[in-house]
């Protein structure tokens, strides 16, 4: 201990020489600075912000005052460069929005970090300090891993709140306004961690007694500790750092460092050395300067005594005895002299060693090192740089020689250099400041890490190192890591990562989302088994299963497999799962791809269902019939009814009503057989308008009376307001030696006999429900086609037609317009113009109409009347573009007939024509859109008509 104290003072001792010649040499740096402050600042009170509750930094003593190591500091550089200060004190987010509204100057204590650095300006830093994670006594903690997805305690916003939002860690972060709330939470037991500055943390602890914490020792995320002020503000920044270069030169800033946080820290620095013991150097100092004088003066002594000693040789013979004492006492002298010349001489050399040592570290040195001499304006500021002196490694790292860089100016070495950059630097030259960076030389195609600072005023010196290869690795590392992250965290498919104890260590956001938690901290950490049901869909345990598995991907290396996972809700999860085998930081892991195949699961069950379902219906098809009648054809269950069943009317419903109408009739038909049947009773529907039922252990009068009760229900039900009909067959096989296909074909014969004569009756009354369905849609309608059929009756009469044709015209009229029931209500009631797309639509009605009618025998010449009644004379009417006599009689004479009564009548978007205007109209569209003779007929016998 004491010779490493002897060593440290020999060193200091030694420093101290090199350090008076350089500055015997130069000026003082501390001569030149000038401790007036720019005009700018001293104008004006500086308004200082800082944390309210931040000891031992910034705080308010017992009488509200503001106090601390930052606010003693500010004030010892307001003091010194001559500006004063006013405090505003308050929680740490609020003093930072002020900072960046205007509303202080300065914030006297700020982390430094390049995110904070594109907000602030930043002075040189003051002081340096760590974070550290504080426990109770009985926990401990040994690296911030260990902190995943637990709670800890943080004050909102501090450096070490967003250092460990950094780290990905999935942490539950407890915020609050300061480090003493921070501290008893812990303290009182309501969380184990909290992440605080090492500094303030064992201050809250010695100033409050929390006895039972304690920090554990991490050191984390050191940063720099600087005043900061807003972006722009130069002037106050270069103030701010003269300020604490006089504070250092003069010892104030070492006397309140020690007295705020020197109790926590340990100063044990060369430069500490120096300031302790600088009197006994200087005393060392002049003592040496002492011997060296005394040593000249002795030499001129020892030269005037030669020489009267020679004067006074003769004179000195005679007092022989008396020289020679005299000579013994002058060797005596002599050789005292020679060993003080001698460890003079020794302590020279080794100086020369030590700079010959330095020079040869300097040349040697793997980085590159050049000293710079700064070219101003007449405004003193850097416009360029000169080359001074470069070593080897700087020739080698720039490919250029030395011969051609010294003397010369860096814009003519440099001609891309950007102007920043010589500011930049030039700045360290002018002000002192250290400057740290990473730059791309174009002119080299290098990245290169660059320390600047000033061996003396008005020069810089750069270390270079090439950092090209590291940059490039750094950008692959980075683009590999950011491509399997964002393929990790973009999937939409769970994605976990499994480690050698068959637990989660991560999972991306699909999985947290998927299986209904609410962050990562709820899987990580897990089993795969914690997450699946008891059991697989097999029966087998679902961790033997896991156990099975995760044996086989590490073996093959792969595996894919179903899985049925428990969502947090109990929901089960049916999985595809692809399990690989990864090697991530040298360490093995199970890469887990998940698949949800719930959705093919339910298709599956799907079409299983429909392979024996009718999509319709949700009844049984034919294919489940056809194979069920085989297993039923058996002995123990005869007797063996078979009943066919048909629905009547299904394609008038259709042409009707659409499609959608004929569905509804179908479906209600199955509901009424499905209520009717017994369980054991198998019913399927065999295609369209078809159904069966399977009758095990039924007489056929049994049957006879379920056919009864269907019946009975069936006309309970009604589709558009027309009765389910429906015709049913009946057939039993009543021992074993029938053939079952007989006896289903007996049914269907017994089924089309009845429907031969239920069918027409039930069509007739259909067909009336329909025509007063349409009148009920539109009231106009009935009206209407009264009127054409009495026009249409008069019109057969003034033909001297049969009356017959003259009845066939009058239920003509009734009927031409049914094919309207199909189309829509709001079309046909629309009070203005049609558009096109409206027409159209109206257009269809004379097929429906057809449709209609053609499924009564009776009634399949007026079909053929309806179908062509809007036809036109010059065959451009539709729907076929019939032309003249291709149109049938009666269509024609209906045509005119519903063309006048149009006419005639008063209309939403227009007013009735008087019978001349109307029959004026006639006669210019005859020939084209009506029968000519047939028009001049109509309009001779229109006054009888009436």
């Amino acid at each position: 201990m004491h010779l490493n104290r002897f060593t440290k003072l020999l060193v200091s001792f030694f420093i101290g020489v090199i350090t008076i010649i350089i500055t015997s040499s130069q000026p003082s740096a501390l001569n030149s600075i000038n401790n007036e402050p720019t005009p700018k600042i001293s104008e004006r009170v500086i308004i200082v912000g800082d944390d309210i509750d931040y000891p031992p930094f910034s705080y308010l003593d017992k009488d509200n005052r503001p106090t601390g190591f930052n606010i003693e500091l500010i004030q010892g550089v307001a003091k010194v460069m001559g500006f004063e200060v006013e405090f505003q004190l308050r929680n740490w987010n609020e003093t930072k929005n002020n900072l960046r509204e205007g509303k202080i100057d300065i914030i006297s204590g700020m982390f430094y970090s390049a995110e904070r650095e594109k907000e602030f300006n930043f002075s040189s830093n003051h002081s340096v300090a760590s974070s550290d994670i504080f426990t109770r006594m009985d926990y401990s903690i040994k690296s911030i891993d260990e902190l995943r997805g637990l709670e800890v305690v943080v004050v909102k916003n501090d450096i070490i709140h967003e250092f460990l939002l950094s780290q990905n860690l999935d942490i539950e972060f407890i915020e609050v306004d300061t480090v003493s709330n921070a501290l008893r939470l812990i303290s009182a037991g309501e969380y184990d961690y909290a992440a605080v500055l090492k500094l303030s943390g064992h201050y809250v602890i010695n100033h409050h007694n929390l006895n039972n914490l304690k920090s554990n020792s991490l050191h984390l995320n050191p940063q720099n500790y600087s005043f900061a002020v807003k972006i722009g503000n130069d002037d106050l920044v270069n103030a701010l750092n003269e300020g604490l270069v006089i504070l250092n030169a003069t010892g104030q800033y070492r006397e309140i460092y020690n007295r705020w946080l020197g109790v926590y820290t340990e100063d044990t620095s060369i430069l500490s050395f120096f300031r302790k013991y600088y009197w006994l150097l200087y005393t060392i100092i002049l003592l040496v300067f002492g011997l060296f004088i005394w040593n000249i003066l002795l030499r001129k002594v020892v030269s005037s005594r030669t020489k009267e000693l020679m004067n006074l040789n003769l004179e000195l013979q005679q007092n022989q005895e008396e020289l020679a004492a005299s000579n013994e006492e002058l060797e005596a002298s002599l050789g005292q002299l020679l060993a003080t010349e001698e460890e003079l001489r020794y302590q020279y050399d080794k100086l020369k060693d030590s700079e010959e040592r330095y020079k040869k570290l300097v040349t040697e040195m793997h980085q590159g090192l050049a000293l710079h001499q700064i070219v101003v304006d007449e405004n003193g500021e850097p416009i360029d740089y000169i080359f001074v002196d470069v070593n080897r490694s700087y020739e080698k790292l720039t490919g250029i020689n030395r011969e051609d860089l010294i003397g010369k100016k860096v814009t003519e070495v440099f001609p891309n250099i950007q102007k920043y950059w010589i500011r930049k630097l030039g700045q360290v030259a002018l002000t002192g400041n250290v400057a740290h960076f990473e730059k791309f030389n174009n002119d080299l195609n290098k990245f290169f890490e660059i320390v600047a600072y000033r061996p003396r005023p008005m020069k810089f010196a750069i270390i270079l190192s090439d950092i090209t290869e590291r940059k490039r690795i750094e950008q692959l590392i980075k683009l590999s890591e950011e491509n399997f992250r964002m393929l990790f965290e973009g999937s939409s498919d769970p994605i976990l990562l499994m480690d050698s104890d068959n637990k989660f260590i991560d999972c991306n956001t699909a999985t947290v989302t998927t299986f209904g938690y609410d962050k990562k901290g709820d899987i990580i950490g897990k089993n795969p088994w914690h997450l699946s049901p008891e059991r697989q869909l097999c029966g087998e345990s679902s961790q033997e299963r896991a156990l099975e598995i995760i044996d086989h991907a590490n073996k093959e290396g792969k595996n894919r497999f179903e899985w049925w996972h428990k969502k947090k809700d109990g929901t089960i999860l049916p999985m595809d799962i692809i399990m690989t085998s990864i090697s991530m930081k040298d360490k093995k892991l199970l890469h887990i791809v998940c698949r949800d195949i719930s959705d093919r699961k339910r298709m599956e069950q799907r079409l299983e269902f429909l392979s024996y379902h009718d999509q319709l219906t949700g009844l049984y098809n034919r294919r489940y019939f056809e194979n069920e009648l085989i297993k039923v054809d058996i002995p123990s269950a005869l007797p063996l009814t078979i009943v066919m069943a048909d629905v009547n009317g299904l394609k008038l419903i259709n042409d009707a009503f659409g499609h959608a109408a004929g569905d509804e009739l179908l479906i209600k038909v199955a509901s009424v057989l499905k209520r009717g049947c017994r369980q054991s009773d198998i019913l399927a529907r065999l295609g369209g308008d078809e159904f069966i039922i399977i009758l095990p252990n039924t007489h056929f009068q049994e049957a006879e009376e379920i056919v009864k009760t269907l019946k009975k229900n069936a006309l309970d039900e009604t589709v558009q307001s027309i009765n389910l009909s429906i015709s049913f067959g009946i057939s039993t096989k009543s021992c074993k030696y029938q053939n079952i296909h007989e006896i289903l074909r007996n049914a269907e014969d017994d089924m089309y006999k009845k429907k031969l004569y239920e069918s027409p009756s039930i069509r007739s009354k259909n067909i009336n429900l329909i025509i007063k369905t349409l009148n009920e849609k539109c009231a106009r309608e009935e009206a209407h086609s009264h009127r054409v059929s009495s026009l249409c009756r008069s019109f057969g009469e003034a033909l001297n037609l049969s009356d017959e044709k003259i009845h066939e015209l009058k239920i003509v009229g009734l009927l031409h317009d049914i094919g309207k029931i199909a189309i829509e209500g709001d079309i046909l009631n629309k009070p203005g113009k049609l558009i096109d797309e409206e027409w159209k639509e109206i257009k269809r009605h004379p097929e429906i109409g057809y449709r209609l009618l053609s499924s009564l025998n009776e009634m399949s010449d007026i079909a053929e009347y309806v179908l062509a009644h809007h036809e036109s004379w010059d065959g451009t009417g539709y729907p076929k573009g019939l032309k003249g006599e291709e149109i049938p009689l009666q269509a024609r004479i209906i045509s005119i007939a519903d063309a006048y009564d149009a006419m005639t009548s008063k209309r939403s978007y227009r007013e009735a024509m008087s019978t001349e205007q109307a029959l004026e109209e006639l006669k210019k569209c005859s020939g084209k859109q009506f029968d000519p003779n047939l028009v001049e007929i109509f309009i001779n016998s229109i006054s009888s008509f009436e």
